[in-house]
């Protein structure tokens, strides 16, 4: 698939949004619950943000972006952190 035929949704724009606003800071998927979805998260917020999140990185590698969106490895219950790196 080439790069303009990959595109991203609106959530997904909004979390690179967010991401993007912190520098070089990590954000957790509690902090991105709490600016996406403000005091009343649906129940399977944190869910929808985890998947959410995957397809984005499978897009930004798709379209070979000049970043990359990593994040912490899952620690049970503890939230999981996302924060960008430039390539290489």
């Amino acid at each position: 698939m080439k790069k303009s035929e990959t595109f991203y949704s609106p959530r997904e724009k909004e979390l690179l949004a967010l991401i993007r606003s912190t520098g070089n800071r990590r954000l957790t998927t509690s902090e991105l619950m709490d600016k996406v979805f403000g005091d009343n998260p649906p129940f399977n917020a944190r869910q929808s943000l985890l998947s959410t999140l995957t397809n984005l990185d499978r897009k930004i590698e798709r379209r070979r972006e000049k970043f990359k969106l990593k994040k912490s490895p899952r620690r049970g219950p503890k939230p999981v952190s996302f924060w960008l790196e430039e390539r290489a």
